[in-house]
């Protein structure tokens, strides 16, 4: 049985190209995945698709970039939230798989091949309607910012911020109320995604250009943010979060910054970072970096945790965040999420 099938390749800046390829013999411990949806993230996935990612080479003995280009930047293969049905087992591979919904952090492709073992924990149950399938394309967003909550470690109790309202700020506003938070902020430059601020039960505070931290901190009086989850992925958000939480209060950021714009003033850290003696963590879960709880919290576990809160409804994902475009139209997604105040994600179909 041979499948004829395609991947979306970066092959360099604002461009998409589909590359063909065809799978005959696969691994007596594999399955084929056939697509039905994936997910497109507005952050990560817009900066390498944009070439705003780091172009320096990555040293993985030292953990350290070098001051020369990386060599193997392109083409880049974007893509981590794919939802399909697996439709050939290895001959090793139980057989009632076949015909069976899994989650997997593979690129957009119309076809996968995988390790079953490494995957099983993703499979997902039947969905009663097709929008509750597609929900699924959030699994590594619910676990991005549930690492956070994680790495915020908050208490029953705390007030907390969300400084960025795009599909990750929506989810960890979700999460920090399962995780206790009395209270819930959610900041935003644009009041389009604070609308759905009402659904989930937290307030929405909008950043207009001549709102400074001062006059929001006496807007909200004494009930301050004790922690602040910085999901915009600028250097302004993350110097809002800094003067905006409470005197020796924690920031975690779960985005990926870009590297500085010419108008972009940088991170302060010459005010309240040290003069309120604040914490700042870093909550990265991707390139290969466990949990902080490791190896209490694996990967998988978060994934699976993941799964079963969306599953249970336990977080939401709302319509808005998933504008829908076929395979084909992947450039024209990429294009229309690149602009400014543009959906914060989108859903590919296949």
């Amino acid at each position: 049985m041979t499948e004829d099938c395609f991947e979306a390749v970066v092959p360099r800046a604002k461009e998409v190209t589909f590359r063909p390829f065809r799978i005959d013999d696969i691994d007596a411990t594999e399955v084929v995945v056939e697509t039905l949806f994936s997910g497109i993230s507005k952050g990560t996935e817009i900066r390498r698709y944009l070439g705003l990612a780091s172009e320096l080479e990555w040293h993985d003995g030292l953990s350290v970039y070098l001051n020369s280009k990386s060599s193997n930047r392109w083409p880049i293969r974007n893509g981590y939230e794919n939802v399909g049905r697996i439709v050939r087992c290895g001959s090793t591979v139980d057989p009632s798989l076949k015909g069976r919904l899994i989650w997997t952090p593979s690129n957009h492709s119309t076809h996968v091949v995988l390790k079953i073992s490494d995957y099983e924990h993703g499979l997902i149950p039947a969905a009663d309607d097709v929008g509750e399938l597609e929900n699924y394309t959030f699994v590594a967003r619910t676990r991005i910012a549930m690492a956070g909550i994680h790495d915020a470690e908050i208490l029953l109790g705390d007030v907390v911020g969300v400084v960025g309202f795009g599909a990750v700020g929506f989810l960890a506003a979700q999460l920090a109320l399962l995780s206790g938070a009395r209270k819930v902020y959610v900041l935003d430059t644009d009041p389009r995604p604070l609308q759905l601020a009402s659904i989930i039960d937290v307030s929405a505070i909008l950043v207009e250009n001549k709102a400074t931290a001062a006059s929001i901190k006496e807007t909200l009086g004494d009930i301050l943010p004790d922690k602040i989850i910085e999901c915009s992925g600028t250097s302004a958000g993350l110097n809002l979060a800094m003067r905006l939480v409470r005197s020796e209060g924690t920031i975690v950021t779960i985005s990926t910054y870009s590297s500085p714009s010419a108008n972009d003033l940088g991170v302060d850290l010459m005010g309240e970072w040290g003069r309120n003696r604040l914490t700042l963590k870093s909550s990265m879960s991707v390139n290969n970096r466990s949990h902080r709880r490791s190896p209490l919290w694996t990967r998988q576990r978060q994934e699976q945790v993941a799964i079963a809160l969306i599953g249970q409804r336990d977080v939401i994902v709302h319509e808005s965040m998933k504008r829908r475009y076929f395979f084909r139209e992947l450039q024209t997604a990429y294009e229309t999420l690149s602009k400014d105040g543009a959906d914060s994600s989108a859903l590919v179909v296949y």
